[in-house]
């Protein structure tokens, strides 16, 4: 079950690296944390226990001991590629030094919050783990249980419950738009936004109330402009951290990045929006809302990314070179299919994500131009 502890092999628990034979602690480097780690910080030893996080490929939550004393949480996942994740986490570092490089987005405190993803190989790989924050479900009691300590629980007890509102969505998922229009204005009837309070609850003056706000409103433009452009999907409610420090309350950090170049589009039920922007998320905004600091901090995230789309594409090219695993399986038969050929042993799956995102560098998605206003008829 999920948060249960259970024991490590004796054969991790049982590994004494002395520092002459260790190496660096591998998620220490470039942190969410936001430091640039310690080379003299060496693995000496695991903990004693793994406990599970969640998830469908069952991934362990491990302990890493360093030979200075601190500890590192780190998640072990197999049964997916962890590339595809490695892929995002390393463009999403690079926008983050662009962002602090630029002194428009410098000003406006513009940054990403990012964690480590080492692939150990095709199927396994080796993930930071985010301390000190908690995923958006949890904050807001989307759970399949009920969190009376949520801030639906305590400040819409009235309204439709999740699970009641999860169901409607779900019945008119295979009905057409009339009706499910009509399911998603009726859970919006019965209930109300509530995640402004996050802020309220953490915050013990105006000005701390209003650093925060401002925090996470720029953290949800950078991260859903960078999310656009790398075609991020799967953004459900326990893939979205919101950080809780006080240094950096109010920050969101992504994770789980493996469904990205639009692999969401592929979906039985297809992912068509561009990122993930719910009344709930616009709520914490304040009544500006998307206008002022969100429109802003958005124009100014593209405008650097466009502005350093060569940087950002060398690392998309990366699966070029090397296919995920899952486009090697059927890049042959669709190849076959579809009258591609693997033109200097590149996979046609990859050359159109490649296209597909410097496309929406140079301002198109899907053959639109994007920001053109269209004129009143």
């Amino acid at each position: 079950s999920i948060g249960s502890q259970q024991n490590v092999t004796t054969k991790l628990r049982r590994i004494r690296w002395k520092p002459e034979e260790s190496v660096c602690v591998p998620t220490l480097a470039e942190s969410v944390s936001g430091s640039d780690g310690d080379a003299g910080c060496l693995v000496h030893r695991f903990g004693d226990k793994w406990s599970y996080p969640g998830g469908i490929t069952v991934p362990k939550k491990i302990t890493c001991v360093s030979t200075d004393g601190r500890s590192f949480t780190q998640v072990v996942k197999g049964g997916d590629d962890p590339r595809s994740d490695a892929v995002s986490s390393q463009l999403f570092s690079v926008l983050r030094i662009l962002l602090q490089s630029d002194v428009a987005c410098r000003q406006r405190q513009l940054d990403m919050s990012t964690y480590r993803v080492i692939p150990l190989d095709p199927t396994s790989g080796l993930i930071e783990w985010v301390d000190n924050a908690t995923s958006l479900g949890t904050v807001l009691g989307a759970g399949s249980g009920v969190d009376h300590e949520s801030l639906r629980a305590r400040y819409d007890p009235s309204g439709m419950p999740h699970k009641d509102s999860r169901r409607q969505i779900e019945n008119a998922s295979k009905k057409d738009v009339a009706q499910k229009v009509a399911a998603l204005q009726l859970v919006w009837s019965k209930t109300q936004p509530v995640f402004r309070h996050f802020f309220l609850e953490r915050s013990e003056s105006p000005q701390e109330w209003f650093q925060m706000r401002l925090a996470y409103t720029r953290s949800v433009a950078a991260s859903s402009m960078a999310g656009f452009i790398v075609g991020l999907g799967d953004r459900h409610t326990g893939n979205i951290l919101i950080r809780e420090d006080r240094e950096r309350c109010g920050e969101l950090v992504h994770i789980d990045l493996g469904m990205v170049f639009d692999q969401g589009r592929q979906l039985p039920i297809p992912e068509k929006v561009p990122f993930r922007l719910t009344r709930e998320m616009i709520d914490a905004m304040g009544v500006a809302q998307t206008e002022g600091v969100m429109t802003r901090c958005s124009e100014e995230t593209l405008r650097v990314m466009r502005e350093n789309k060569q940087a950002l594409l060398a690392i998309v090219d990366v699966v070029l070179h090397d296919p995920l695993s899952s486009w090697k399986e059927v890049s042959s038969k669709k190849a076959a299919a579809q009258g591609f050929e693997e033109e200097g042993g590149f996979s046609p799956d990859a050359k159109l994500v490649r296209r597909s995102v410097q496309d929406r560098l140079n301002g198109w998605d899907r053959g639109e131009m994007l920001g053109k206003k269209k004129d009143a008829t």
